[in-house]
């Protein structure tokens, strides 16, 4: 860094010839060496004469300009054409330059600060005049964003100067990464953005997954001014690993075929990681501009437990004074206003930059780890256009692009389940058109969080069939509020030497089932009991039109005016909720999902109730307004292939043998009568067995009345079986009235059913239209089976 000419000059003579021509008493020893060169004023006259004046005679005029201990350096021919004031100042430069090469700058590892460090108190240290330990020095020329005013570099911290200074023995043989600014003086604008990047760089280093700044500092080679920021070199960057299938470490490649949830995959769990360093960045950083986010900007290593990490880097871009677009592939939809980014925030800018990159990395996943179906997406969604951009702009109209729109399709529905869907649903809303309708980064990671890690029951399968999507909702006491809620069920895991169902003994515990209800921002809440001790109320299937009204009277609620009730309560699960469903498919489908019993829906409709006026058991118990269904219990492949039974391990799982087998004892047909009391308005729930032989129906043609009756009178014959479950005292607190509650359990709801309960049972409907469609229904199915 000093003047290579007064260098030769002066140096070899003065600091090999004096100490040794001279032997003058100024340098008897090295501490007297150094007073004297570090002396402020110039020595004497005649300390000149006695040191310098062995070397040569002083001039008559020195060849040097200078006023009093200014002088102005220039070339000179020989010592002996500068006078003996010059001759000791060259002599005193000489030393410092020597000192400075012996003595390696001390590089500390925390730039100086007086606070608490913020982009506005980092002093970004000048070492023009210092000797940096940094060694074997090469260009990565192979960085796509290296420009003639930033190179970026490799080197190493040299060992010598790593075992004089114990801070630093961590970097003992560690690749160093170095970026490069270069700018001319007048660059001014530039010079401070390169300086405001090495304050954020050191600000975000306390996050566990940004790159942490080693050191960053500046100097000035009088032609430009440079500014260096330096960080441990990492393996390689998510691009690399992504598109080039570089740097795949085991934890990826041994689980990436055999996870039924996308978001258990270790590269998932780590982009959550970059996303909360992210929210910290909004939190700590302001800046007009977004970060560049994309893959090429996200590293790959490891953490200090040695396990897959990867970290963020490059604050270049949100450092800059100017807005201006990052990455156009990652970019928003933005008009055609040049390179600002328009009314666009940029935190709103970073939420669209990561819901591009997090698609690709669970379309990485989703194709087993492989690139290969990660570059087909990216080269269907470049197909057509100039860039690979996620939206397309069609004669003004913006929206995703197909292959976008597709892939987010495929993967709500593909592989995963509930914690895979609402990541996808989340990634969905982060790609909305208006940045207002984009959540904030902070709540995409409130998302991404409570579906970090699997709360997958041990010993049990989840009930993949869609439920994750419904519009569940969720009450707390009789009068509470709604709030939105996500449903997961599990179901104890198949046996390999048994069936799933006990038999009829109870000789083996009964399965247990779990029900998992995502309560907004609330910890999951999770409940979990064995299915023979679990009972349920369906209320909307006891409703009329009336009901609905005065309900909704009762309530006052707005939101209540504008949906149905559609309310279960559970005796053994979540024993303080309702769960509320508001539409009628989706409720009917979870009935079905807890009892195993299929609600037969009526011809050429989607609805599985029956209207019914009157029912009248064994000619003197009367019921009246309510609804019949037709229950048909579901065999174990047809459940378990209608509600997406899912394995935790692909290798769990039952012989095919069983898959069709029922516990002895249970019928596959069964009437559900959802009726009210004429007096006293309680509620009943009759079931009737219609699975056996045992009963005949009798119909009056043009009537809307029909009746079933015994088929054998004999004593040793079977008879009809049926159970009459009564309005029961329930928590007050949860409901409006009181219910009656079913058991879900198929073995326990088989063995309620009593012989002699119902020998005959009339029923009523309000026209014969409605006895066809229910005849049309029933006899059909009987029949076939």
């Amino acid at each position: 860094m000093l003047d290579s000419e007064r260098l030769k000059d002066y140096a070899v003579l003065i600091l090999c010839g004096c100490l040794f021509i001279t032997r003058h008493s100024a340098f008897a020893t090295f501490n007297s060496l150094m007073r004297f060169v570090m002396k402020y004023s110039l020595p004497g006259e005649d300390d000149h004469l006695s040191i310098f004046g062995k070397i040569a005679g002083q001039p008559s005029k020195c060849s040097l300009p200078h006023d009093g201990s200014f002088i102005k350096w220039n070339k000179v021919e020989h010592m002996k054409d500068v006078c003996n004031p010059c001759r000791w100042k060259a002599f005193k430069d000489a030393y410092e330059l020597k000192r400075r090469i012996v003595s390696v700058y001390h590089l500390p590892q925390k730039m100086t600060q007086t606070t608490t460090p913020t982009t506005s108190n980092i002093n970004i240290l000048d070492l023009s005049d210092e000797n940096l330990p940094f060694v074997n020095q090469t260009q990565l020329k192979d960085i796509k964003n290296s420009t003639l005013s930033l190179k970026f570099y490799s080197c190493k911290v040299h060992p010598m100067y790593i075992h004089v200074d114990p801070e630093l023995r961590a970097l003992d043989g560690v690749e160093i990464f170095r970026k490069v600014y270069r700018y001319q003086p007048l660059e001014r604008q530039r010079i401070e953005d390169a300086k405001k990047e090495a304050r954020i760089a050191f600000v975000m280093s306390r996050h566990k997954s940004v790159v942490p700044l080693l050191f960053a500092f500046s100097h000035d080679n009088r032609i430009y001014e440079v500014i260096e920021l330096l960080y441990e070199r990492k393996k390689g960057t998510l691009e690399s690993l992504l598109l080039r299938g570089l740097l795949l470490p085991a934890e990826l490649a041994s689980i990436a075929g055999h996870r039924i949830e996308l978001v258990d995959n270790v590269l998932w769990r780590a982009m959550i990681d970059i996303v909360e360093a992210v929210v910290d960045v909004h939190s700590l950083i302001e800046s007009l501009n977004p970060l560049d986010i994309k893959p090429a900007n996200i590293l790959v290593g490891t953490n200090e437990k040695g396990e897959f990490a990867l970290y963020l880097t490059d604050f270049g871009h949100i450092a800059e004074k100017t807005p201006r677009k990052a990455a156009i592939d990652y970019a928003p939809p933005l008009p055609n206003i040049g390179a600002g980014i328009g009314k666009e925030s940029p935190t709103k800018y970073n939420v669209w930059s990561m819901a591009c990159m997090l698609l690709q990395v669970l379309v990485f996943i989703d194709g087993k780890c492989n690139a290969s179906e990660l570059e087909t997406f990216d080269m269907e969604r470049q197909e057509g256009f100039k860039d690979a951009a996620f939206w397309t702009d069609e004669g003004g109209e913006i929206r995703l692009r197909e292959p976008v729109f597709e892939m987010l399709k495929n993967l709500e529905k593909g592989r995963g389940g509930s914690r895979t869907f609402q990541v996808v649903e989340k990634i969905r809303k982060m790609f909305s058109i208006d940045p207002d309708a984009r959540d904030t980064m902070e709540g995409c990671l409130e998302v991404f969080q409570n579906t970090k890690y699997s709360r997958w029951p041990e010993g049990q399968d989840h009930m993949v069939c869609g439920c994750e999507k419904w519009t569940v909702k969720y009450r707390i006491g009789r009068h509470g509020r709604r709030y939105p809620a996500k449903l997961a069920v599990y179901r104890d895991s198949k046996k390999a030497d048994g069936i799933l169902m006990p038999s009829e003994q109870r000789q083996q515990p009964g399965e247990r089932i779990t029900i998992e209800l995502e309560l907004g921002s609330d910890p999951p809440k999770q409940d979990e009991n064995s299915c023979d001790l679990i009972t349920f109320a369906p209320a909307a299937f006891w409703r009329t039109e009336q009901e609905d009204d005065r309900e909704r009277e009762d309530l006052g609620h707005e939101d209540m005016k504008t949906e149905g009730m559609e309310a279960v309560w559970f005796n053994g699960l979540h024993p303080t909720h309702t769960i509320l469903f508001p539409r009628g498919d989706e409720y009917r489908k979870f009935v079905a999902l807890v009892t195993r019993q299929e609600i037969k829906r009526k011809p050429l409709s989607n609805n599985t109730e029956f209207r019914i006026e009157r029912c009248i058991i064994n000619d003197h118990t009367s019921y009246i307004h309510g609804n019949v269904q037709l229950w048909h219990l579901l065999s174990e492949q047809e459940y378990d292939s209608r509600f997406g039974r899912t394995p935790l391990s692909p290798a769990a799982g039952r012989r095919p043998s069983f898959a069709n087998i029922k516990p002895k004892g249970l019928t596959d047909w069964k009437l559900v009568f959802w009726m009210h009391h004429p007096s006293t308005k309680d509620r009943v729930c009759v079931v009737l067995d219609i699975g056996e032989k045992t009963w005949k129906l009798n119909d009056k043609p043009g009537s809307p009345q029909v009746i079933i009756k015994q088929m054998y009178l004999l004593p040793l014959k079977p008879k009809i079986r049926a159970a009459v479950f009564l309005q029961t005292v329930s928590e007050r607190q949860r409901t409006l009235e009181e219910y009656p509650f079913i058991p879900i359990d198929a073995l326990e709801l088989q063995n309620a059913l009593q012989e002699k309960v119902v020998n005959k049972m009339e029923m009523v409907f309000p026209s014969a239209e409605g006895k066809y469609m229910c005849g049309t229904s029933v006899c059909p199915s009987l029949i076939a089976a």
